[in-house]
């Protein structure tokens, strides 16, 4: 009797477990499917000539005012927080766009040769983020102590790995090695004090890197939930710096131009 009483049990036991699976499984199916960040969601940007009509003008605009690149992309650019001088630039679909436009403004690149360069950053970005970097190590000799640390650290420049992060929790890699190219700069130090002048060396690593926007089956890894991104500096040695971005703050669509003022007609003269 007591066998056959745990033999009914167990097969209770298993109907509502696999009810229960099966309610899992139903949700799964109800749930909204995941959609990627829109920030970085190339199909939100115009693609009809007519829609760039603005933005070029605002670059144009910036031709003119002789404003430098780095001004123009600066809502696309976060200083690092500990390497000073440093700098990343997250390349959405929008911040693509706008680096060729800007160039392409001052050149007077050919409708036709600009339409050709936006469409492979669309394609481009469709599938990938792509991140420019400046990263700096700084020699640490000052003219007040020209006998400290005279060069930068470059082997940790060229050791470093990038790591995305995703609201702390999601970790993303890099879709393909990156590209490193570092330069050196010489400083010079007048230390008249410590016997004339002096010179440190700077290291200066200009970086480009993608990360993936979708896994293997095509799901995005960046959904329209997650807040914050953080590009991770890894060291030989452990984490060299973390560079965040509030998504929020990522332009999804490029810059126009203010509307005019406008002038209010002058009032009717009253007839007498």
């Amino acid at each position: 009797m007591k066998k056959a009483c745990l033999v009914l049990g167990l097969m209770a036991a298993a109907g509502c477990f696999g009810a229960g699976l099966d309610s899992i499984a139903a949700g799964l199916a109800a749930a909204p499917p995941v959609t990627l960040h829109p920030a970085l969601d190339v199909m939100r940007l115009a693609t009809a000539p007519a829609d760039l009509v603005a933005p070029r003008a605002f670059m144009a605009d910036a031709a003119k005012a002789r404003r430098r690149i780095d001004t123009v992309m600066a809502p696309w650019t976060t200083p690092c927080p500990k390497l000073k001088g440093s700098w990343v630039r997250w390349l959405n679909p929008a911040g693509s766009v706008a680096q060729i436009l800007f160039p392409a403004t001052q050149l007077r690149l050919a409708d036709a040769d600009l339409a050709a360069q936006i469409a492979a950053a669309r394609a481009d970005r469709a599938t990938t983020l792509g991140i420019e970097a400046q990263l700096v190590s700084e020699g640490k000799a000052t003219w007040l102590n020209p006998l400290t640390t005279p060069t930068g650290d470059r082997t940790m420049l060229e050791g470093l790995r990038f790591v995305l992060s995703v609201d702390d929790v999601t970790f993303i890699q890099v879709a393909v090695p990156p590209t490193v190219t570092i330069t050196d700069k010489q400083r010079g130090l007048w230390t008249g004090v410590f016997g004339g002048p002096k010179s440190r060396t700077d290291y200066i690593a200009a970086v480009k890197v993608t990360f993936p926007l979708r896994d293997a089956n095509q799901v995005p890894l960046i959904t329209d939930q997650a807040k914050t991104l953080a590009l991770l500096l890894v060291g030989p040695d452990g984490d060299v710096d973390k560079v965040p971005m509030d998504l929020s703050k990522l332009p999804a669509t490029l810059p126009v131009l203010p509307p005019p003022p406008v002038t209010p007609a002058p009032a009717a003269a009253t007839p007498r």
